[in-house]
């Protein structure tokens, strides 16, 4: 996000090397580098799914946020905002991140509900201020749409665009949207995502 110098960006990559190949999108921005995930999703048998690494990648965020933080808020990608929503809705909850100063407010771009088992009855909370970014050409457009209703406004902010399952550049308005959410949640400047 353009213009908002009072904001800082950190990054943190998955703990796991992703296995198979890497998307063309992601070699063109980011041609030599590794691609890292947070879990490998499992379907199970009988129905359900097992991130299998998730918990660990929830402490490595907590190791993370205690060593560079405080963060006001999270700011995930597809795999990366079910894992922020994950994080917001455990911390919430009492179930981690309880050695962390309190995150305020996610943005989840492409993101989705998990379907971990292990979470099951844990991420029900959607009482924290949310940007959702979904776009129509998404094929997880519907699962993006589904975690984004939870929310009530004002609580939720959705900016939509047409492309697939990529970070979009935001129209101005929406762009406009976003800085206005970020300036008003991260008011306690300077903001760390």
């Amino acid at each position: 996000v353009r213009g908002l110098p009072e904001v800082e960006f950190v990054f943190l990559d998955g703990p796991f090397p992703s296995p198979g190949p890497i998307h063309p999108v992601v070699t063109r921005y980011f041609p030599g580098m590794p691609s890292f995930q947070w879990w490998d999703a499992r379907r199970l048998p009988g129905g359900g799914y097992d991130y299998s690494g998730a918990e660990h990648s929830v402490a490595h965020v907590e190791r993370f946020m205690l060593s560079r933080g405080p963060f006001d808020g999270v700011l995930g990608f597809s795999q990366g905002a079910c894992l922020g929503h994950t994080l917001m809705c455990l911390q919430g909850g009492g179930r981690a991140l309880q050695s962390c100063p309190p995150l305020r407010f996610a943005v989840l771009i492409a993101g989705f509900g998990s379907r971990h088992r292990g979470f099951a009855g844990q991420l029900d909370d959607a009482s924290w201020p949310c940007v959702h970014v979904v776009g129509s050409a998404d094929p997880g457009a519907d699962a993006a749409l589904k975690l984004a209703r939870r929310w009530d406004e004002p609580r939720r902010v959705l900016l939509e665009h047409p492309k697939g399952h990529t970070v979009p550049d935001l129209s101005a308005v929406d762009g406009e949207r976003l800085r206005r959410f970020l300036q008003q949640h991260a008011a306690d400047a300077p903001a760390s995502l």
